[in-house]
């Protein structure tokens, strides 16, 4: 015993001489591992360490613990082995089982399982248990009115059958399961206590706001159901209008649905088919319109799309879905899949179609009332134009389009670093420049997210010659600024038939570099102004293509000319205020530009022509902007006086004979002159000239160095408050109605002719919100004029006249116009117009407009100055959850048309609508969808954005 004493009092000794060794790292570490492992070859301190191990205090556990950490691989090995411990796991689990085996850890614990939920018998008239053999086997039978208590909710049944071994139940008998604002009813049910899952046979039932019925319901969780060839409808009829059946739902406790295999009816009627179905609070929107049209014959679209609320709570998903499907007599079928996304961070629009697109042209024929019919038996050209085996003949010609279209902006930073990050990104690429024109125009409801971003023509898209790939990144910190940009545009290039193309690119800037820094160097003593020093640098890097054919037909783009542009410049600027009407601004800086151009396959003429353009534009410079503002905000002068010398030019415009010493060094000398009037609230006018001061080799007159002054002119009248304040918030509008006239003209005077050069005049009336004795209310009303007047040649004068209206029939109606027409000759309103043969072609103005509209006939039409570019009227019924539109569309047209089908035809689109919008499949009511009730039927008028609400 003693000697057990003396050795534990050794190793305690030891333990602090290797502590104090760490502490003051006198004792290397192989001195140490030989210590340890003299100290460890002994049995009895092995025996010592494991029954005194807890005697240690927590230093000697601690050093213990650290030296433990020293051991290698081998060396961890050897020890648990000595010990008789496992070698097996990752290193960490060993070291953690070599120190609880020394007790210098104490062994984890693992939870205690929890507890299994108990089901509760909370009423039953009569019950037997029957036993087997086996003592672990045990049937519980009941009968009567039975009341069982589950985890979630209870359900009440006539015969109740519990097996204790498999923890499961069976009841039958006019079952009603019943869990919070749930409520349903089966044939029976098995439940299982171990899962806390039930299946219920023949089930129907409400899970609140979902009427469903189905072939088996399995709870999932509490109020959470799957449902298998379920019928189900959130309408509360006691004959539903509508309802949906699928193959499998899921039915959650936060009002969604997810429904696989839908089949859509109305009325009992089936209308549209859907692979799957997704409802929120969000809402659902199923929009199905049908139609007919004079170039695309009977067509059917179909919309599906739905919002995602928990989506707003994710960094990258998308908050709105929209999937399309769509067929054409004419012109074929087409399908798309959108993906939406907007927050403070991240924000996104992806579109994704793919089209099968038949070919279409334009045949006269007498027995249309246009004299115009469609056909898709058009002309097909094989081969090269020109060339051997070049031939063409008439039949129908089928095409594969696609599209993509993608637009994300991110932004993000560190506002407690006062930096910000931004990336923006576009990209566009279409099978043909006609894709959205003959398959992207569609109705898409107010109330929905992708009705903020659809285009304004009139039931087609429009027609993509250009598209655009750019990325740009920009980064602020503090006062620098970084942006670097990369860019690549794109033109469709049809072929000599005007019927193939494809899409060749035209330039890349590749990268776009910019660096900005603006310091604020402080206050300039004695006059105590601010003195700001600005430093710019750019510096890009641009190729042109151009398209050569190849021997098959198609075209391949070819580098032709490359440039790299540098520039820097700095300067000083800063700002006084003498009087509280007189304020001046300076600045003054120096800078200079390089550009370095290459050619190939350029001639040496063209060589030798870029490059002196080049050298034009490589030369250091010093520039100087002021400004100078005289009088109070009612009536002031602003006159800025910008200049810029150049020096040290590659390539100077000297004239050979220079008799006036003109030596081409002011790059700008000019001074903006500007005259503004606000004599009243919503009243300004403003007169606007710039005059050149620049050198020339030639003489110039005064009354020639001013361009054409303009004078503008901008009222508004709010005729429901014309003296009164102006709105200090959106919240202190008080009144849902509004009406008022804005007033806007553009007059130009040529001071070199000394004449009127031209006025442009634009009018818009803007009212709604009024309640009329005979409608029930006129939502809103816009009538807008312009009128673009060349007073030297009235040939070149253009009108334009639209209407938009939107009135309230009674409670459940409402009827939608829109329409656009425009003048193309509108010098025949001019009593002396004459046409080519001399004749007069006056047209009177009240006249031509109501011929422009068809009501006197096709020949009255034809010959009105002014000519309906479209018109669309739609009768709206909303019914219920439901939004039906009764609509007519004329739409002017061009196709080519006649045999070689390069000619072309001007004729009027006529289509015929129908379409049905489930609009409101929601689940949580109307207190739940307040942004779709705020924004549905709501006309956001350009005029009225950021100064008024968007409810009416």
């Amino acid at each position: 015993m003693r000697r057990q004493i003396a050795l534990l009092f050794f190793l305690l000794l030891g333990l602090c001489v290797i502590g104090s060794g760490l502490a003051a790292q006198t004792l290397d570490d192989e001195a140490l591992t030989q210590r340890l492992e003299r100290l460890r070859s002994d049995p009895i301190l092995r025996e010592l360490l494991r029954q005194r191990g807890d005697s240690l205090n927590p230093t000697q556990k601690r050093l213990l613990s650290e030296r433990i950490d020293l051991l290698g691989p081998a060396e961890l090995n050897a020890a648990l082995s000595e010990l008789g411990l496992s070698t097996e796991g990752s290193e960490l689990s060993r070291r953690t089982r070599l120190k609880v085996a020394l007790a210098v850890e104490s062994a984890p614990e693992l939870p205690a399982p929890a507890p299994l939920a108990r089901i509760g018998i909370e009423n039953a008239a009569e019950g037997e248990f029957m036993q087997g053999e086996d003592d672990e086997r045990g049937l519980l039978r009941l009968s009567g009115r039975i009341r069982v208590r589950l985890p979630q909710g209870y359900f009440l049944a006539d015969r109740v059958i519990v097996d204790t071994r498999r923890e499961e139940l069976y009841a039958d008998g006019e079952l009603v399961y019943i869990d919070g604002d749930s409520e349903v009813r089966a044939d029976r049910i098995i439940y299982n206590f171990k899962q806390q899952t039930g299946i219920l046979y023949n089930a129907s039932g409400f899970a609140s706001p979902v009427h469903f019925v189905g072939r088996n319901v399995t709870q999932i969780g509490s109020g959470r159901f799957s449902l298998s060839h379920a019928y189900f409808t959130t309408c509360a009829e006691e004959k539903p209008h509508y309802n949906f059946t699928a193959r499998r739902v899921w039915i959650y406790d936060n009002n969604k649905i997810f429904a696989v295999g839908a089949l859509y009816y109305v009325g009992g009627v089936p209308l549209l088919p859907l692979p799957f179905l997704f409802a929120s609070d969000w809402g659902t929107g199923i929009i199905a319109q049908v139609g007919l049209s004079q170039v695309q014959g009977w067509y059917l679209q179909t919309t599906y799309q739905f919002g995602v609320p928990e989506a707003s709570l994710s960094s990258w998903q998308p908050m709105a879905y929209r999937f399309t499907l769509d067929y054409y007599q004419n012109t074929g079928q087409a399908a798309g899949v959108e993906l939406y996304r907007f927050s403070p961070g991240l924000s996104y629009i992806l579109q994704l179609g793919a089209a099968h697109y038949r070919r279409y042209g334009a045949a006269g024929d007498y027995r249309d009332q246009d004299q115009v019919r469609i056909t898709n038996q058009v002309q097909r050209c094989y081969g090269t134009p020109g060339q051997l085996g070049y031939y063409c003949t008439r039949g129908e010609d089928e095409q594969q389009w696609y599209k993509a279209f993608a637009l994300l902006s991110y932004r993000g930073g560190s506002p407690a670093d006062n930096v910000t990050r931004n990336l923006y990104l576009r990209y566009e690429d279409y099978a043909n420049q006609l894709y959205e024109f003959e398959f992207g125009g569609r109705f898409t409801p107010d109330s929905t997210i992708p009705a903020l971003y659809k285009d304004g023509e009139a039931g087609r898209g429009l027609i993509r010659p250009l598209t655009n790939w750019s990325l740009t990144y920009s980064e602020q910190r503090d006062d620098l600024t970084i942006r670097i940009a990369a860019t690549r545009n794109n033109y469709w290039l049809s072929t000599t038939d005007a019927t193939n193309g494809q899409y060749v690119p035209t330039n890349d800037v590749l990268p776009s570099i910019d660096l900005e820094k603006r310091l604020r160097l402080g206050l300039i003593p004695v006059l105590d102004i601010p003195l700001y020093w600005d430093h710019f640098l750019h510096s890009d890097l641009s190729k042109q293509y151009t398209a050569v054919q190849q021997s098959g037909g198609e075209y391949k783009s070819e580098e032709y000319r490359a440039l790299n542009k540098n520039s820097y410049r700095t300067g000083f600027r800063s700002y006084l205020s003498f009087y509280p009407w007189i304020s001046f601004e300076p600045g003054i800086g120096v800078g200079a530009q390089k550009t370095i151009a290459s050619a190939n396959n350029a001639s040496a003429a063209d060589d030798a022509a870029l490059q002196r353009e080049v050298r034009k534009q490589s030369y250091e410079y010093w520039f100087s902007e002021n400004s100078l503002t005289l009088g109070p905000d009612l009536l002031f002068l602003r006159a800025t006086h910008r200049l810029k010398e150049s020096a040290h030019e590659e390539q100077n415009d000297v004239p050979p004979v220079n008799i006036t010493d003109y030596n081409g060094s002011q790059k700008q000398n000019e001074t903006d002159l500007s005259l503004e009037f606000h004599p009243l609230l919503n009243l300004g006018f403003a007169v606007n000239s710039i005059y050149d001061h620049r050198e020339f080799p030639f003489e110039v007159r005064s009354r020639d160095r001013w361009s054409y002054p303009i004078l503008r002119s901008d009222i508004y009248l709010d005729f429901l408050n014309l003296f009164g304040r102006e709105r200090e918030n959106l919240l202190s509008r008080n009144r849902v109605h509004f009406l008022g006239l804005r007033l806007i003209d553009d007059y130009v005077y040529n001071p070199v002719l000394k004449r009127d050069h031209s006025n442009v005049f634009g009018a818009t009336l803007e009212m709604g919100g009024f309640d009329l004795w005979f409608l029930r209310r006129l939502r809103y009303l816009e009538l807008s004029y312009y009128w673009y007047h060349v007073y030297y040649n009235p040939e070149l004068d253009h009108m334009r006249f639209a209407l938009k209206l939107d009135v309230q029939l009674w409670s459940w109606g409402y009827f939608e116009s829109e329409l656009e027409s425009r003048a193309v000759d509108a010098g025949r309103y001019d009593r002396d117009s004459l046409d080519r043969n001399g004749a007069s072609n006056y047209r009177a103005f009240s006249n031509d407009v109501v011929d422009s509209s068809g009501l006197g006939g096709r020949q009255a039409r034809e010959k009105a100055v002014f000519n309906t570019a479209y018109f669309r009227s739609a009768l709206v019924l909303d019914l219920h959850d439901w939004e039906y539109r009764f609509g007519y569309e004329l739409e002017q047209r061009t196709l080519f048309g006649g045999v070689t089908a390069v000619r072309v035809v001007n004729f009027y689109d006529n289509r015929f609508t129908f379409s049905a919008t489930l609009l409101r499949f929601d689940l949580g009511g109307i207190a739940a969808r307040p942004s779709r009730f705020l924004i549905n039927r709501a006309r956001v008028r350009q005029s009225e954005i950021g100064r008024a609400t968007l409810y009416q």
